[in-house]
C-alpha cells in the first residue's frame, strides 16, 4: 500500500507518493504562496486560502487514483500556518471541507524534518551533517551525527518573507532598487 505526504509549505505545497519499498510513486509540487501578506501575525489571504484549498483538493484527487484516503495523509503545515492567526481556523476548515488532517509544526519540528529529510536515500556514514532547507517563510539549519540529531534552529528567514517583507517589486519589470537590498542586509 503507497503511502502520501503533503507538505504545506509558505510558498509551495509538495505531494508525494511513496511505496512500502521506497520507491516514489508521484512527486508534485505546487505553488500556492499561503505565506503571503500573512508577516508576523496577520491571516491568511482569502484568494491565498482558496487556492490551497484548490490544491489541496487535487492532490487528494491524486492520492485516492493511489487507494489512499484523505485520513490516511500525512499533512504538515510549516510557518505561514504556524504565524498566521487564524491558521488553527484554516486547519480546522481544511479538515472539514477535504477531510485532512493537517499538522502544524513547530520550528524544531520541521527543522527535524529537514534533517530525516536530507539523510533520507543517503548511504549511511560516520560524521557530521549539516543540512539547511530555505523554505518560503523560514529557514531551518540543522546538524547531526550519523543518524542523530543534535542542533536545530528554525529562523523566520524564508525567501519569500524576507522579500514580501524587504524587496517591494514597484519597478514595473519587478527590479528593486540599491535602497531596497541594502534594507535587507540591515534588517
Amino acid at each position: 500500500m503507497p503511502h502520501a505526504a503533503i507538505d504545506i509549505g509558505s510558498h509551495s505545497f509538495l505531494l508525494t507518493i511513496v511505496g512500502d519499498d521506497g520507491t516514489v510513486h508521484w512527486d508534485e509540487r505546487q505553488v500556492v504562496r499561503l505565506g503571503k501578506g500573512v508577516g508576523d501575525r496577520g491571516n491568511l489571504l482569502p484568494e491565498t486560502k482558496a487556492r490551497a484549498a484548490d490544491v489541496l483538493g487535487s492532490f487528494l484527487s491524486t492520492t485516492a487514483t493511489f487507494g489512499i484516503a484523505p485520513r490516511a495523509v500525512y499533512a504538515c503545515a510549516t510557518s505561514a500556518v504556524r504565524r498566521a492567526r487564524d491558521g488553527s481556523e484554516w486547519v480546522r476548515d481544511m479538515h472539514r471541507a477535504l477531510g485532512l488532517t493537517i499538522k502544524v509544526a513547530s520550528g524544531n519540528e520541521e527543522a527535524e524534518l529537514t534533517y530525516i529529510g536530507a539523510l533520507h536515500g543517503l548511504p549511511h556514514f560516520d560524521g557530521y551533517t549539516w543540512a539547511i532547507d530555505i523554505g518560503g517563510g523560514s529557514a531551518e539549519i540543522v546538524r547531526g551525527q550519523t543518524n542523530r540529531l543534535l542542533t536545530t534552529l528554525s529562523t523566520p528567514l524564508g525567501a519569500a518573507r524576507q522579500a514580501e517583507a524587504f524587496l517591494p517589486l514597484s519597478h514595473p519589470e519587478g527590479r528593486v532598487s540599491p535602497e531596497d537590498v541594502a534594507a535587507l542586509k540591515r534588517s
